[in-house]
C-alpha cells in the first residue's frame, strides 16, 4: 500500500514497470536473508548513523570544544548523554 502511494518516489531509484512489488513479494525477498547476517549489516549501518549524526550536531553547535577536531567514539555503546552524570559524553 505504502509502495502505491509513493511509485513516483521509488521511481526515482528504480523503474517499477510493473508497478510496487506487493507485501508478499517484498515478504519472499526478506525469507532469502540470513537474520544473522542482516542484523550485523544494520547494526553497522546504524553506527555510521550515529556517527554522522555526532558530527552533524557537534559541527552546529557552539561549545567551546566544537574547535577540536572530530573523532569516533570508540564505544558506540555508551549514551551521548546519561541522566546519572546529566552531561554529554566527551569523545
Amino acid at each position: 500500500m505504502y509502495g502505491e502511494f509513493k511509485i513516483e518516489l521509488l521511481r526515482k531509484f528504480l523503474p517499477y514497470k510493473h508497478g510496487a512489488p506487493s507485501r508478499s513479494t517484498i515478504g519472499k525477498v526478506f525469507v532469502l536473508f540470513n537474520p544473522y547476517e542482516l542484523s550485523k549489516v544494520f547494526v553497522g549501518w546504524m553506527k555510521q548513523v550515529v556517527v554522522e549524526a555526532e558530527k552533524e550536531f557537534y559541527n552546529d553547535t557552539a561549545l567551546p570544544d566544537s574547535r577540536k577536531p572530530l573523532q569516533k567514539r570508540q564505544n558506540l555503546s555508551q549514551p551521548l548523554y546519561s541522566k546519572k552524570q546529566d552531561r554529554l559524553h566527551t569523545m
